[in-house]
């Protein structure tokens, strides 16, 4: 059995918050912003009286104070933590209101999906052992913790020869025009043992050409280790 541990790490947001997951811009200077908390799963709110989730709660133990952040450094920015919940989907909805009320303005509504002690973005660093499925008959159980991940590789190889930091030639690979295109693709820098991660938007299949989204840091250069990535799952859909 063949295992490949992979550590991806993939900038979503400009901004990372470390708790204060909630989060919201609006004009600097107010004090009566909060938000509520929903579970998707069962429509339960987050209750600051039982600091558990209820199904009925009163409006006025629903609300989580939000605060800016650094009104000369951050203006606007208004944050707070999640509360205490189990892992799965979370509905955030901000609100404006001194004494809060379901008559209060909602500000902004979104979603996040929750590990069950940090937010689930693909700006983890998510580290797993996982199945390679074409070119090796190995079968390796994940083991991410946060969040849950289900991973496959399309293919292991190394880069045959680079033209440029965004395109270059694998040793092996399909034939067909866009067999890998919209995958990930990683690259391993053979110098440094750097690992970076770019999004497939063309591939020539005649002469397994590569070209992704984005420049790599540095040129991929023969011998370089690639893995050609189909996806993976995380809680709440298919990424």
């Amino acid at each position: 059995m063949k295992k490949i541990i992979f550590s991806l790490i993939l900038m979503l947001s400009i901004c990372c918050f470390a708790a204060n997951e909630i989060h919201y811009f609006d004009t600097s200077g107010q004090s009566d912003i909060y938000a509520r908390v929903t579970k998707a799963s069962d429509f339960t709110i987050y209750d600051t009286g039982l600091t558990d989730y209820n199904d009925n709660p009163a409006w006025g133990v629903t609300d989580i104070a939000m605060t800016e952040r650094d009104p000369n450094f951050n203006p606007g920015l208004y944050y707070a933590s999640m509360p205490t919940s189990t892992a799965g989907r979370y509905y955030i909805e901000v609100y404006s209101g001194a004494s809060p009320a379901k008559t209060d303005t909602r500000l902004q509504v979104y979603q996040i999906d929750w590990s069950g002690s940090a937010e689930i973005t693909l700006a983890s660093t998510l580290s797993a052992n996982v199945t390679q499925i074409e070119g090796a008959d190995a079968t390796d159980q994940l083991n991410a913790a946060s969040p849950s991940i289900t991973g496959l590789f399309a293919r292991t190889t190394t880069v045959a020869a680079s033209s440029s930091t965004s395109q270059f030639t694998i040793t092996a690979g399909k034939t067909t025009n866009n067999a890998y295109r919209n995958m990930l693709i990683s690259v391993k820098d053979a110098d440094d043992n750097n690992v970076e991660v770019r999004l497939i938007t063309s591939y020539t299949g005649s002469t397994r050409t590569v070209t992704v989204d984005s420049a790599f840091s540095f040129t991929p250069t023969a011998g370089d280790v690639v893995y050609l990535i189909n996806g993976y799952s995380i809680p709440g859909g298919w990424w």
